[in-house]
């Protein structure tokens, strides 16, 4: 990721310019947990998915700097007032980040959620 796009690689090169995303999702997908304690937290894992016309690149929150991805489509949707559906709010607010963009930087290179 750099100021203009996000390219990944897994089968293939895929990128995305910032300036083309026209829809931006953070959503959460639970896994069953079996004999759940009350303090255990649920199992499950988020999906940053960035659109554009053509394709979507889907970021696991395994991925080393994810919150880092998620703060940087939160700026990106601000600064383009891209809106944000209700759920994608929500999980951010559920990892610690502002939808509006007041959060601070996360550190890029910290673990996935």
């Amino acid at each position: 990721m750099d100021s203009e796009q996000v390219e990944i690689t897994d089968f293939k090169q895929r990128k995305i310019l910032f300036k083309n995303i026209e829809n931006i999702e953070l959503r959460y997908y639970g896994r069953p947990v079996k004999d759940k304690d009350n303090d255990q937290k649920p199992k499950g894992v988020l999906h940053l998915v960035l659109k554009d016309k053509e394709q979507k690149i889907t970021l696991d929150s395994n991925l080393y700097g994810f919150r880092y991805l998620v703060w940087s489509a939160i700026l990106f949707a601000k600064e383009c007032n891209l809106p944000l559906d209700p759920s994608t709010i929500g999980n951010m607010l559920d990892i610690g980040l502002d939808p509006e963009g007041s959060s601070e930087m996360p550190d890029p290179k910290m673990s996935g959620i």
